[in-house]
């Protein structure tokens, strides 16, 4: 199949608890076109408390099915500043762990335990990415936040310019074990940088980088997903303005197939 290459395309779409756009179309049983609109499951945290991974596969199958239609018909993101068709690269799933109801974000993620949400990862990157055609990925789950996202904004602290501080203790038992889990056992082909910047203590109780590093440029991240995980996917910066993002660049760069 010839490469088909348009600058004229969002790079990808959220898909919480089903595709996030726009109705598509189809042909009714008398050849009348009517509108065809994706699924809207329930979210995450309801998901969640369902216990249930042959559950959580069938929803992400049926998800990613029906993205893979809607980014074929040329649907955009269901907002009114006229996005250009999605991608299929999904900003999803959000496997934080709900430490704090005040986080103000508990409603995306599966729930408050690393493990719930490392299975969720798993089922989510497997239904989605796996199609009916084993030669290619049908979309790319993208795992977010990566990593230590608990803060979206208090008092004069937002997530743009706040620095988790993290023992190495929370890192290993809280922060990572769901995206270990999505990488190694899902093969999640995207993680999404959270916006917050992070200072890790080590053994000899100091920070990297002093007083805090943008995720997607920490070193120690880096060094856990690439070479302790092995993770050869493709990460999504989103970050603070002007942040250094030369640690995670994708290892093997990956070649333009539309030069």
């Amino acid at each position: 199949m010839p490469c088909s290459c348009s600058s004229n395309a969002d790079y990808g779409l959220n898909a919480v608890h089903g595709v996030q756009s726009r109705c598509g179309s189809k042909n009714d049983s008398e050849g009348n076109i009517i509108a065809n609109c994706p699924t809207s499951f329930p979210s995450p945290n309801a998901l969640g408390c369902a216990f249930n991974e042959t559950l959580w596969r069938a929803m992400t199958d049926v998800i990613g099915h029906e993205m893979r239609s809607l980014w074929l018909q040329g649907i955009g993101e269901n907002h009114g500043n006229g996005l250009p068709h999605i991608g299929l690269n999904t900003w999803s799933p959000n496997i934080n762990v709900c430490r704090d109801p005040r986080w103000g974000r508990c409603q995306e993620v599966p729930g408050e335990s690393s493990y719930v949400n490392g299975r969720y990862g798993v089922q989510y990157s497997h239904g989605l990415q796996i199609g009916s055609d084993d030669r290619y990925y049908r979309g790319v789950t993208c795992l977010k936040h990566w990593a230590a996202y608990s803060l979206e904004s208090y008092g004069s602290h937002t997530r743009h310019n706040f620095v988790a501080n993290v023992s190495d203790y929370m890192l290993q038992t809280v922060y990572l074990p769901a995206f270990k889990a999505g990488i190694t056992e899902g093969n999640a082909q995207s993680v999404m940088c959270s916006y917050n910047a992070i200072a890790l203590q080590v053994g000899d109780n100091s920070t990297e980088f002093g007083p805090g590093v943008p995720t997607c440029a920490s070193k120690t991240l880096a060094h856990i997903l690439r070479e302790e995980w092995g993770f050869t996917g493709e990460p999504t910066a989103i970050q603070r303005p002007n942040a250094p993002f030369s640690a995670l660049e994708p290892k093997p760069p990956v070649p333009d197939p539309c030069p």
